[in-house]
Parts: C-alpha cells; structure tokens; sequence
C-alpha cells in the first residue's frame, strides 16, 4: 500500500487558505491532522491497521521537522522492516547536532544520539537513522527480543545474508560502547533469515530468552523438516513426506504460528482446505510423538508462549 498517497501536505494550500475545501475538512473533522503540514480523511485512517497508522505517524513528523531525524522502531517502521510495537506508539526522533532540545510535539519523544554521516539515510523523503543503526536502537531502547525481531527481518531481505551478518557484527563493533549495545550484539548473533514472520521471530527470541530461566528448554529450532514417514506418488515417483515447523523445542514440542491471514483467504489459498491439510498434518505428527502448540500473535505477545512451553516440556 502507498501510504504517502494517503496524505495532503498543507504546505501546498497556504495561499488558498479561504477558499481550498481542505481546510473546512479539517475544520469539520472529515480530515485529521497527523503532523502540523500533512492531513489524510479521518475515516480512512481510522480504517489503517494500527502499524500503518504508526508508519503514517512517523513518516509526518519526519517530512515536517527541519532540526531532526526518525530513530529506532519508527525509522525501522520506515525502512519496512518488521517491528513489534503497539498501537499509538510514539514516534522516536532525535535533534540534528547544534540544536537546541526544544519540547517534543504531542505523539513524538526524543532521544539523544551521536550520528555519523554512515548512521543517517532518507527514505521517500524523510530523514531517518540507516537500516543497520535503526535495528541497534530498536535492540538498545527496546530490549533483544525486539532487537531479533527486526534483525531476522534484515538478513532476510539481502542476498547473502551470511556476509550481511558479518559487516553488520562490524558495524556493531564500530559503534563502540553504547549503552544496551550488548542487546544488539546478542540479537544479532540470534538473527536468521529463515524465520517468516515477525511473531515467530519473537516467538524464538522469547523461548530463546527464557532458557537461562528454564533449562529445561535445551534447543529452540528454526524451520526445522521432520519427516511424517509418509509417501506420496508423482509423475516423478514416489516421495516421502517432509513437514516443515516454525519452531521445535527439544526435538519433541512443535510451535505453530497461527495468524489470522492463515485462514481468511489472504494468499489465495481456500480456508477450508488449509484447515483440512493443518488437522491431517497435525494428526501425523502427534502420531509421530510431537506435542503441537498453536499460538497466535496475540498470546504471543502477551508472553503467554513460554509457560505453555515449559509445561509441556516437563511433561515424561
């Protein structure tokens, strides 16, 4: 979706400030202000998902500042990488060196940081910190597991992320001894490109996380292929039957993602078949022996995974 095409910039209607319907939009509340230069219909941001409306937020108050720049999760929301947030996040920013620290605009709060030319990039227009020292402070401000969240989302989308991972450990390292830089560390050295989805990216950074706490959780796999020991027949012959989980603990308890865009026909694929195909596949592999544990994002993010996991872990 082009959310900028969603917006109008104010700027542009200053000398028709009497007679541009516009204004009497706003006036009446069919249009809503994000930033004090752009408006969009209030209805059709009322229909955005919160993540776009976070996005959208972000991207105002990057395009109408003039002495800073969008930090952290919000330049990672523009960047397009995955973010774990909520809605009505504040927008994080930081000021341009040599300015003044004036009061933050209602829905923006700032940070302090030291930027180098290699820190700082634009995206559509606006000023916001580079894709890898964006997954730092998403790390640094908001904790590891965060931090893994948008830098599995990072080496997913380079071409080798093998040699990505290494000039992205070096430019940790550059940045010296930042305070939480030892969260971005850790992340990074947790970072997959395998991983499909932002929810089960923190699904494993919390299994991953609490394995200190439980150590009864001794290995968390990503994208593992278990073999149902099942054939099929093709016109190529017969082949056996690889089912391949989001995560597997211990070799034995299989974690599932279960998005809602799973089953309402998102990707095209009939609801009711992928209802069918999970419950016959389901079926193998607790025939097999797994424990299945299906959690949505919702129970995800309300920690809820990790007791489910310990219980059934600590089962004989």
């Amino acid at each position: 979706m082009d959310l900028a095409a969603l917006l109008t910039d104010t700027r542009d209607l200053r000398a028709t400030y009497l007679t541009d319907p516009v204004w009497q939009q706003v006036a009446e509340g069919t249009m809503s202000k994000l930033s004090p230069n752009h408006v969009i219909a209030t209805e059709i941001y009322r229909r955005l998902p919160w993540f776009h409306q976070n996005t959208l937020r972000a991207a105002t108050a990057g395009l109408s500042a003039t002495r800073s720049l969008v930090i952290s999760r919000s330049a990672a929301r523009l960047h397009g990488l995955w973010v774990i947030g909520r809605p009505r996040e504040p927008v994080e920013m930081t000021l341009l060196s040599g300015h003044s620290r004036p009061s933050p605009p209602p829905g923006v709060i700032y940070r302090r940081l030291r930027l180098r030319a290699e820190d700082t990039a634009r995206v559509h227009g606006v000023p916001v910190t580079s894709l890898a020292r964006s997954a730092a402070d998403v790390a640094r401000y908001h904790g590891w597991e965060e931090g893994l969240v948008v830098f599995d989302s990072l080496l997913r989308r380079t071409a080798m992320p093998g040699q990505d991972a290494q000039r992205l450990a070096r430019y940790l390292e550059g940045l010296g001894p930042l305070k939480g830089i030892a969260f971005a560390r850790a992340a990074l050295s947790h970072a997959s490109p395998l991983s499909e989805s932002p929810y089960e990216s923190l699904a494993r950074a919390q299994l991953l996380a609490a394995q200190r706490r439980h150590p009864q959780i001794r290995s968390v796999q990503l994208q593992r292929q278990i073999d149902l020991e099942d054939t099929f027949r093709s016109t190529h012959g017969l082949h056996r039957t690889v089912a391949r989980v989001d995560l597997l603990v211990n070799d034995r308890v299989v974690v599932e993602g279960d998005g809602e865009s799973k089953y309402d026909g998102t990707f095209g694929d009939d609801p009711n078949a992928v209802v069918v195909d999970e419950r016959k596949r389901e079926k193998r592999l607790h025939n097999l022996g797994y424990l299945v544990l299906r959690v949505s994002p919702r129970e995800i993010t309300a920690n809820e995974l990790v007791p489910w996991v310990v219980r059934a872990t600590s089962r004989p």
